[in-house]
């Protein structure tokens, strides 16, 4: 089967909705391996949704609403006569504020996943994106800055200190989860740099065998397609626009 738009096309929209349907299924499964020291908490995020009947990307803004209204909400328990301790507990607060700015950073992934449309290659570097950005924020909890956790750094200053390497081991956990979950599509790094530039310095041998192994196609007969493109000079003029692959030939 020849390296052509179509080709290109079929395959690339198998390998999106293919990749979709991992991503989705692998959101769900990350939080279900919540460390211990957090497990507590999850109750809370799953009550709020299911009360809301709400996705994935309510559960940041729910839990954020919730530690903003603590005070009044633990003053309108005890107008009822209930008393819950875990609201009052410094710790327990620390913990839930963590998960609050954790889940504001991966619900930003989600809506960068969500919609219709959306490339393989835009999906792949927003979970790079995700993983990279999981290894600053511990960088930066163990140095003590919690720029990116501010309801964390909220209640700190409000019930006096706690342990952050808790924190930053709770990220790496995360960070490896992702990273376990995710190791396929890492596979699939040179491929997606390919077809964003044919025209990079690539080992065409690899990025063919690649090809051909992931699409079921003729490795030797890409090997030399990919050579034909490479070496056509008005295909590379045009190798910075969107509509690239395009300008194709069918024949090509």
């Amino acid at each position: 089967m020849p390296l052509n738009r179509q080709t290109v096309e079929i395959h690339l929209q198998f390998l999106i909705d293919h990749t979709v349907e991992r991503l989705c299924a692998a959101q769900e499964e990350v939080l279900e391996t919540i460390p211990n020291s957090t497990q507590d908490l999850y109750f809370i995020v799953k009550w709020g949704c299911n009360r809301a009947q709400q996705m994935w990307l309510s559960r940041g803004s729910f839990l954020g609403r919730f530690l903003n209204l603590l005070p009044e909400i633990i003053a309108f328990l005890d107008t009822l006569g209930e008393k819950h301790e875990q609201l009052e507990d410094p710790v327990w607060v620390k913990k839930l504020a963590f998960f609050t700015d954790f889940m504001g950073h991966y619900n930003s992934l989600n809506l960068q996943l969500q919609g219709k449309g959306k490339k393989i290659i835009e999906l792949f570097s927003s979970v790079n994106a995700f993983k990279a950005k999981l290894k600053l924020f511990a960088s930066q909890l163990k140095r003590q800055n919690l720029k990116y956790f501010p309801y964390l750094e909220k209640h700190i200053k409000l019930t006096g200190e706690c342990n952050i390497e808790m924190f930053c081991s709770e990220l790496e956990n995360f960070n490896q989860e992702f990273e376990r979950r995710f190791a396929n599509l890492n596979n699939l790094q040179p491929i997606f740099e390919f077809i964003s530039f044919p025209f990079g310095e690539f080992d065409n041998e690899d990025i063919s065998s690649n090809l051909a192994y992931n699409f079921q196609l003729n490795s030797t007969d890409l090997e030399l397609e990919i050579l034909t493109i490479q070496s056509d000079i008005i295909l590379k003029a045009g190798a910075n626009k969107n509509y690239f692959w395009n300008l194709l030939p069918e024949e090509k």
